[in-house]
């Protein structure tokens, strides 16, 4: 019994044509036409199979590439991306504390923002202590060396005063005050103030002595005695020191150009020729531009 055409033209082309035998014989039509199925059942599921492993396993690029066939030239390697430079972050600076000046000034205590830029300051000064006038101010390392001195000659030179003094502050704490609504100036410092002075006066005392030629003469309105009248002048010198520690506030321009303002309160001592006179808690003012 011949197969159907359409069973045997659905083989693969190596089936068809062969004749399908057992062992006793020639197998039936029905078997032969079983297994030639079967037979391309397990064809096509190669089939199916073979793209998807070839999918799953790809060859390496570069051994493809240098692998070609006998008698043609391999082709050249891919070129390989060349690595591009990574941008460098930025350098930030670090927030904290103040980095030190080159010259070494600048108060390094409390939260202080910032170093020294005063190197000088001009301006007035007074205390019995710190001495009152023209100031000058010298910023050295975490305080400040003030000088004020004062000088007045009267009469001719018959009188004159001489007055005085050194001062050293120390800034204990600086701080820097961010409130808009704050009544205090935006940078504060608290000190410690060890003062001295000198003081020189010189005043001359003038006198008239009448003399008579008769001492027994009676002055009167109408007739006077005669006589000579002299004069003299009695001079006296007066020198005193004064030694005064104590603390304050410095506000305004201390770490910037600027214009400050420092009050100090100092237990004083005074002693003159005869020695120590008074020992007094006394105020010290001073009015500086620094820069």
């Amino acid at each position: 019994m011949p197969m159907p055409e359409l069973l045997v033209t659905s083989l693969p082309a190596g089936v068809r044509g062969r004749t399908w035998t057992s062992r006793g014989g020639q197998l039936g039509p029905r078997v032969a036409i079983a297994t030639a199925l079967s037979v391309a059942s397990a064809l096509s599921s190669l089939g199916h199979a073979a793209p998807q492993a070839a999918s799953q396993v790809a060859p390496d690029p570069a051994a493809t590439a240098t692998e070609a066939p006998e008698g043609r030239p391999s082709p050249d390697p891919l070129p390989l991306p060349l690595p591009q430079p990574q941008p460098q972050p930025l350098a930030r600076r670090e927030l904290g504390p103040p980095e030190p000046s080159p010259s070494g000034r600048g108060p390094a205590a409390g939260s202080l923002r910032g170093t020294q830029r005063n190197v000088h300051g001009l301006g007035v000064a007074g205390g019995a202590a710190t001495g009152a006038g023209f100031a000058y101010r010298r910023y050295v390392g975490k305080g400040s060396v003030q000088g004020a001195v004062w000088a007045m000659v009267l009469d001719r030179g018959e009188d004159a005063s001489v007055f005085g003094g050194l001062t050293y502050a120390h800034y204990l704490l600086v701080w820097h005050d961010d409130r808009r609504m704050s009544i205090l100036p935006d940078t504060s410092a608290l000190r410690l103030s060890v003062s001295g002075s000198y003081l020189f006066q010189r005043s001359t005392k003038t006198s008239t002595e009448f003399v008579q030629e008769d001492p027994l003469c009676v002055p009167s309105r109408n007739f006077p005695c005669k006589g000579l009248s002299s004069v003299a002048k009695r001079s006296s010198l007066d020198h005193t020191i004064s030694l005064g520690v104590g603390i304050g506030f410095e506000f305004g321009a201390i770490m910037r150009p600027g214009l400050s303002v420092a009050l100090d309160l100092q237990l004083t001592a005074m002693i003159d020729q005869a020695g120590l006179q008074r020992l007094w808690p006394l105020p010290t003012l001073a009015v500086m531009y620094s820069w």
